[in-house]
C-alpha cells in the first residue's frame, strides 16, 4: 500500500485482485484506515482464505454469493 497523493485523504477501501491479499496486506490497509474488499473471489476455497486474512467483504461473480 502506498500513501495517498492527496494529504489528509484516506480511501474508503482497497480492492485488490484477491491473490494479492494476505493477513499482512489486510493489517496494513486497516492500520491506514481502509477496509479491504478483494475481487474476484469465486470459489469457496478462495473465500475461506480471504475470511482468514480478515477482509471486510468480497466481490464475486457468483450470482448467489458464497456461503462459508
Amino acid at each position: 500500500l502506498r500513501a495517498s497523493p492527496r494529504p489528509g485523504f484516506t480511501p474508503y477501501a482497497a480492492s485488490p485482485d484477491f491473490p494479492m491479499v494476505n493477513a499482512e496486506f489486510v493489517a496494513k490497509a486497516k492500520a491506514a484506515g481502509m477496509r479491504v474488499i478483494p475481487y474476484t473471489v469465486d470459489t469457496e476455497k478462495e473465500a475461506v482464505r480471504m475470511k482468514a486474512a480478515g477482509v471486510d467483504a468480497i466481490i464475486t461473480k457468483r450470482e448467489f454469493g458464497i456461503n462459508i
